[in-house]
């Protein structure tokens, strides 16, 4: 159930399920390993995850760091726990010596502003841009133009939109890249209503989960890439990862006025109901060019990850020297 795993001679990563039956041991093994790696000098707690927090302050470490990703609470995943992830926010609030949020909405879950700082998400852009190796017939052999989707396709997407889509562009390809929610939705039961709906059209591809490897490939297959968000409390915490990855590609991108669309204003198509989508992704379509495309793969480039660890540094590393003396 747990074990330790050396990525790099400076990189281990430890997998564990024990936090979900025990804190105590969790911390406890935890420690150990810190121990053994000779970790216990400027030991910098990180973490991402509000569900569980029992162990900030309990493992020796100078400086904790959250980084917000989403807002938990508004998750439909987690509707059960929702008082109790709000509990979990004001203590990350006090506990934490810095605070990173992907969205200016996340912000707001927090009281102390001063330690607080919104950093986007980044791209590893040389990846999604080197030349596709994998390519699957699942995808080779579909009709172009592809209109493509890649994420969890969860409550968070507007299957509306998706239906209209499918309906209007009869001409066009629709394809679907990731996990249905739940995890085993068809496997232990038959799909949701809507993703029943979407299936009977003859132009929307379902193709599953894959890899971020493989990720790239795919990516270079469509034509133009989607973002059909639902606008509520939750996307509006969000930073679409996809968002970055399409744009490296060089795609033309169509979006519900989701949360970090307005950086990319100049060079993405922002809609508001699914008529305006719709016109959109034509109007994407009729407007994209190879200039258009190396512009889009250009401008990507400065929201690169090694940035972004750039600037996360310069808020961390006086912190740590500070703590040090």
């Amino acid at each position: 159930t747990s074990k330790l795993i050396k990525k790099t001679e400076k990189l281990y990563v430890y997998s564990s399920i024990d936090s979900y039956f025990s804190l105590d041991r969790f911390i406890e093994k935890t420690k150990k390993i810190i121990d053994d790696l000779e970790m216990k000098d400027n030991l910098i707690l990180w973490s991402y995850f509000p569900v569980f927090i029992e162990y900030l302050g309990k493992l020796g470490e100078k400086l904790v760091v959250f980084d917000a990703v989403d807002n938990w609470t508004e998750h439909p995943s987690f509707s059960k726990l929702k008082e109790r992830l709000r509990n979990n926010y004001k203590v990350i609030d006090e506990k934490a010596d810095l605070i990173f949020t992907v969205s200016k909405e996340l912000v707001e879950l927090f009281q102390n502003k001063e330690k607080i700082h919104w950093i986007p998400n980044g791209i590893d852009a040389a990846h999604f841009q080197k030349e596709a190796k994998i390519i699957s017939r699942d995808i080779t052999n579909i009709k172009k133009p592809i209109i493509g989707y890649i994420g969890i396709i969860q409550d968070r997407v507007d299957t509306d939109i998706l239906e209209y889509i499918a309906k209007k562009n009869p001409d066009k390809s629709l394809v679907l890249i990731g996990q249905t929610w739940p995890i085993f939705l068809r496997k232990f039961r038959k799909p949701t209503a809507e993703i029943q709906r979407l299936e009977k059209f003859p132009n929307v591809y379902f193709l599953g989960p894959k890899s971020y490897d493989e990720a790239p490939s795919y990516l270079q297959q469509f034509d133009l890439g989607i973002i059909p968000h639902k606008v509520d409390e939750f996307t509006r915490s969000m930073n679409p990862l996809k968002l970055y990855e399409y744009l490296a590609c060089g795609l033309p991108v169509v979006t519900t006025s989701v949360s970090g669309a307005e950086v990319f204003e100049n060079i993405i198509y922002t809609a508001h109901h699914k008529e305006e989508f719709n016109e959109k992704i034509s109007q994407a379509l009729s407007e994209d060019s190879e200039e258009l495309r190396r512009k889009r793969k250009e401008i990507i480039k400065i929201h690169s990850w090694d940035k972004r660890i750039e600037e996360m540094l310069n808020y961390i590393m006086p912190l740590v020297n500070k703590k040090s003396l």
